[in-house]
């Protein structure tokens, strides 16, 4: 079997997933979905450890790699983290979780099937496994809805379904910046900010499970306001490329998308209302 860049991409959000299947432990977990994902951006040119210079030579999106190719861009790697200055026990830490995404490409029946699920719950800090029960049923944002992670696992599944190839995927619990999703179909490019609805208690962290100083309501206008911003950055930056705002579909969200409707609709910014089944509503063809 071999992957192009689209494919390799949707095998990432089966294969964390597929980790915690495994019973790993939560930082195992992120650890190796990491950089197995740090792998996939790199060969398309998309990483560079910070202050280091990119790829010069990215494999093209189109091109299918087998698991010996995999396997030989490894080692390329390896060489490249070395020559942009990480010392050798990070570059042995950044190919052992590359090179095990690898692996599971090729032994688990072309990285396209997953065990069973459990019955028990995982170990897992809530925000992560609503996330992962997205990505095992990407149509169902399930437990946790309407958190940021089970938005956009909706709204990625969403995309394909619509012929994009999803270029990049955010990874949410880990905060990561940039744009949380980017995708491509027919010469055009989307860029998505995802928002979530604040919890009334802090989902990790030392104050996991306690109450919030701020009422979610009040929370989620700080929320909006972040998303206005990165969606006009992105517009900004690219006239001609589609943006799009991804929220979950609660009331309090729809009002303030209203109240700035002219202006969004003005700047060809749609909004994408995702509902607690998954739903994906645009507010304009995509």
């Amino acid at each position: 079997m071999s992957w192009n860049r689209t494919e390799l991409t949707e095998a990432l959000l089966r294969y964390e997933p597929w980790l915690v299947a495994r019973d790993l432990s939560p930082n195992t977990v992120h650890s190796h979905a990491y950089y197995a994902g740090l792998l996939v951006r790199w060969l398309y040119g998309d990483y560079a450890p910070r202050g280091r210079y990119p790829r010069r030579d990215p494999v093209s999106p189109m091109r299918a790699l087998s698991t010996v190719d995999l396997a030989t861009e490894l080692q390329g790697y390896r060489v490249y983290l070395a020559d942009n200055g990480l010392i050798p026990g990070a570059v042995h830490t950044y190919v052992q979780g590359a090179r095990q995404f690898v692996k599971w490409l090729d032994s688990s029946k072309d990285g396209r099937q997953l065990p069973a699920r459990r019955a028990e719950p995982t170990r897992m800090p809530p925000d992560r496994s609503t996330r992962v029960a997205a990505a095992v049923s990407t149509s169902v944002p399930a437990d946790g809805w309407p958190g940021e992670g089970p938005v956009q696992s909706a709204v990625v599944a969403w995309l394909v379904s619509q012929g994009w190839s999803i270029v990049r995927v955010a990874h949410t619990s880990s905060r990561e910046h940039g744009v949380d999703v980017i995708a491509r179909r027919d010469g055009a490019e989307l860029g998505v900010e995802v928002k979530g609805y604040p919890a009334e208690t802090y989902s990790t962290g030392d104050r996991a499970g306690q109450q919030r100083k701020y009422h979610p309501a009040s929370q989620a206008r700080t929320y909006f306001g972040d998303a206005l911003l990165a969606v006009l950055s992105m517009r900004d930056a690219s006239a001609d490329s589609e943006v799009a705002l991804a929220l979950p579909d609660v009331a309090g969200y729809r009002g303030l998308a209203e109240r700035v409707g002219g202006s969004l609709l003005a700047l060809r910014i749609r909004v994408l209302f995702v509902s607690r089944d998954g739903e994906v509503r645009d507010s304009g063809a995509l």
